[in-house]
């Protein structure tokens, strides 16, 4: 597609865990779990008061539009109030309830059919649960975003699109998509949609919970998700000194407080002073249409540390020493703290220490409270020397994976950074309680016989 390669970023670091905690910055600038939002029983209160983007496009006179497939684990609806009212004009959340309604029992044996799709085997009454009718699901939706598009083509427009269903259990059905998609910027692009609209292609996170995730590499993949941006010619000639910033920071330290920020600056028109945003005193985000500092840190950003790509690491043989043991007991005892007042849950122990990397780089660190399973701690450098280390282990029951960060004092004291984080599928383990933050860590006590 013309101009993607000059404006395209890709060096954006997700900020969260999941997709709740990534999107909210993005939609919004603020951190969910904390006292940025307006809400703070998530179970009770719903979303509506949120400062989501759409609604500033829709103060400025635009349509808005947000679809999201995959309706029972919807950002801002698993496990959570979601919205007593519609939060855009067109809100597509109605048709795909309604398809999970008519395809009750297919959904029903939705995991089966995927399993058995994935094993390339033949399934049962033909056909993909990928598919409504014989249309591919994603298919639909941008069927959706395309009659969105030519209705209110002389009106300015916002509109959200995210596709979980594709390749949410197996990664490798994203492909699917491929063609699909490429029709559609085509499509986007013949129609002269894209002469004066800023696209943004971008992943909440990398594959967090597959076996690639266990890998060193999937590690990185994971903390690093796709980001691209186009921007039509007309702002290139009019601006080329904000397209030219936008090109520079492709390899820069970025994250999705930073694209919230541009895209405030699109709304306004701001592409000569691109907007900053502060925290009390410090920074959180900048407009990427001004450069991005080569020196900034994950601090800088608000990226929490243990998921900041920006260091090296190398590993250490687990069966030398007491290091990676004294690790993995203190890793449990911290998993089992989670739910000691929640008897449902059983207490895990340790089956066996997957890895432990010795990360080598110096970068700064500050303090905070822990207030969620996805809004981490930034700690400051302390006078005592540190070494910090990363650690995954297998627990049981459930052969849970957990990943977490530790530092090491010249004390030997070892000390959390940020949270332990759970790196694979646990399904209905934590099926007993509804507790969003939790449900990662618990195995339900009913299900060890199952």
């Amino acid at each position: 597609m013309h101009h993607i390669a000059n404006t395209r970023f890709c060096v954006c670091l997700q900020v969260g865990e999941n997709t709740l905690p990534n999107l909210t910055p993005l939609l919004t600038g603020r951190r969910v779990w904390t006292n940025e939002v307006p809400i703070t029983d998530y179970t009770r209160d719903p979303f509506d008061p949120f400062p989501f983007l759409w609604k500033n496009f829709s103060h400025g006179g635009a349509a808005t539009l947000y679809a999201e497939d995959l309706p029972s684990i919807n950002t801002f609806n698993y496990l959570t109030r979601g919205f007593v009212k519609s939060p855009t004009d067109h809100y597509m959340r109605t048709f795909w309830l309604g398809v999970e309604k008519v395809e009750q029992i297919r959904n029903k044996l939705s995991p089966v059919l995927l399993y058995l799709e994935n094993k390339s085997m033949k399934l049962p009454g033909g056909g993909s649960t990928l598919c409504y009718k014989d249309r591919p699901k994603h298919a639909v939706m941008i069927d959706y975003l395309k009659q969105f598009l030519t209705a209110y083509k002389n009106k300015r427009k916002f509109f959200f699109s995210f596709v979980a269903e594709l390749c949410h259990e197996y990664p490798n059905f994203l492909s699917y998509g491929d063609e699909d998609i490429l029709e559609f910027f085509k499509w986007l692009k013949s129609g002269g949609v894209l002469e004066n609209a800023v696209l943004v292609f971008f992943s909440d996170h990398g594959s967090r919970i597959d076996q690639i995730r266990n890998t060193f590499v999937g590690r990185i993949e994971d903390r690093m998700p796709m980001m691209h941006v186009v921007v039509p010619d007309h702002i290139r000639t009019k601006h080329p000194s904000a397209v030219e910033n936008l090109q520079l920071n492709l390899d820069r330290l970025t994250t999705p407080f930073d694209m919230h920020q541009t895209l405030v600056d699109v709304l306004n028109d701001n592409f000569e002073k691109p907007s900053t945003s502060f925290i009390g005193d410090s920074l959180r985000s900048l407009s990427l249409f001004q450069p991005v500092s080569t020196e900034r840190s994950c601090l800088d950003a608000w990226v929490p540390e243990n998921y900041c790509a920006c260091y090296t690491s190398t590993p250490v043989n687990v069966s030398e020493g007491t290091l990676a043991q004294d690790l993995a007991t203190v890793m449990i005892d911290g998993l089992n703290r989670k739910f000691e007042n929640e008897p449902r849950c059983v207490k895990l122990t340790l089956n066996k220490i997957t890895d432990v990397r010795l990360v080598t780089n110096g970068l700064q660190h500050a303090s905070t409270e822990n207030t969620g399973i996805s809004f981490l701690q930034f700690f400051r450098p302390e006078e005592v020397t540190k070494l910090r280390y990363d650690i995954t282990i297998e627990t049981l029951p459930g052969r849970g994976a957990f990943e977490a960060t530790y530092h090491v004092t010249s004390g030997s004291q070892i000390l959390l950074l940020g949270d332990i984080v759970r790196i694979n599928k646990y399904g209905n383990q934590s099926i007993c309680i509804t507790d969003k933050l939790l449900r990662p860590y618990c195995f339900c006590q009913d299900q060890i016989q199952n």
